[in-house]
């Protein structure tokens, strides 16, 4: 036994980059499956799994494998975590379809684990190349190997993180006397992964109703992140500043990227945030604030090298709207930086004599 298990880790160290490699490959193809369904994800990970692991996987009792390095599912492992829960059966029905199903491991499914029984859930699976993928030229010398695939959430991921450091990877594991409370944090985690999807399901409703309601001109309608966001899409004088900031130098992002995942902030939420300490509560309150002619603000305060886009364009436009309920020491609590606070606050004093 010892020789063979010997001539095995041998055989595995001598291949180790060509896994490794092949782990990172996966890896980065997997990331970019995911940004092009436009899947939000917390991260993709991999490894190839270490001679040391590799050694104590195959002196474990009970285990016997006639050919260790094709019959040992995990010596890739290719881990993502995902947000939302119906993401890891629609993410794992995608990358099926990319890759070619060796098999599948349902015990971390809810159908796997009895009413009484806790454990984390996710979706495991062993995937090998597809024919179609091998053949390039890029891929062809990993044709053979195969990886294990993890798809959980991030709720799945920390109940799994946080059993294992309480070295609990099954039922036996757990003294009878602890696993009542066991069972109901298992259960919070599952009603939260559940909540969380709710959450946003109502969210991109709400989302929905706003802009709905503000492209037929409803105004009286509580101002939160989905109806300023509606509200800047629509809002014509808007559109007017944005044309007299070009007009000076600053070109601000395109009024379809106002959500775009990339921005570094989001000013929408610093400006409900505003609006309620100033008691602005409606859409119709704020559009009555903003009835002013901006142009000599705009002048005042534009500055070429800036970089700036419509969220803190509107941003701006409410400070100027409202320079005595903002102060530097405000301003520069909420991220501005404090010249740019001084510069705003002066442009906006200026504009209303």
């Amino acid at each position: 036994m010892t020789d063979d298990l010997d001539s095995v880790i041998a055989a595995y160290r001598k291949n180790l980059p060509l896994y490794a490699s092949f782990a990172n490959k996966v890896r980065d193809l997997v990331d970019e499956l995911l940004v092009i369904n436009k899947t939000k994800f917390h991260f993709v990970e991999a490894r190839a799994k270490s001679p040391e692991s590799l050694t104590e996987k195959l002196q474990r009792p009970g285990k016997s494998y006639s050919n260790p390095l094709s019959d040992i599912p995990d010596l890739v492992g290719v881990r993502v975590v995902l947000y939302y829960s119906d993401d890891v059966a629609k993410i794992g029905k995608m990358l099926k379809g990319e890759f070619e199903l060796i098999g599948e491991e349902l015990g971390h499914q809810p159908k796997g684990l009895s009413a009484d029984r806790f454990g984390y859930l996710s979706l495991h699976c062993v995937l090998r190349l597809a024919t179609r993928r091998s053949k390039l030229s890029e891929w062809s010398r990993y044709k053979g190997l195969h990886f294990e695939l993890q798809l959980r959430t991030v709720l799945q991921h920390s109940w799994a993180a946080v059993s294992h450091a309480l070295q609990y990877k099954k039922e036996g594991d757990v003294p009878h006397e602890l696993r009542r409370k066991l069972h109901r944090l298992a259960g919070l985690f599952e009603l939260a992964d559940e909540e969380f999807l709710e959450l946003r399901d109502l969210a991109a409703e709400k989302a929905r109703e706003a802009s709905v309601a503000v492209k037929k001109g409803v105004d009286e309608i509580g101002l939160d992140i989905s109806s300023l966001q509606a509200f800047v899409r629509q809002w014509k004088p808007l559109k007017d500043v944005l044309n007299e900031l070009e007009a000076r130098g600053i070109n601000p992002a395109d009024l379809e990227d106002v959500r775009d995942e990339e921005e570094p902030h989001n000013y929408l939420g610093d400006i409900v945030e505003h609006c309620e300490r100033i008691g602005i509560r409606t859409i119709s309150e704020l559009k009555k604030m903003l009835s002013k002619d901006f142009t000599s603000f705009v002048e005042y305060v534009a500055e070429p090298r800036w970089c700036m886009g419509v969220e803190f364009v509107l941003y701006l436009l409410l400070i100027a709207s409202r320079p005595k309920d903002f102060s530097v020491e405000i301003l520069t609590h909420a991220g501005f930086h404090e010249n740019i606070a001084k510069r705003v606050l002066n442009a906006a004093a200026k504009a209303q004599t």
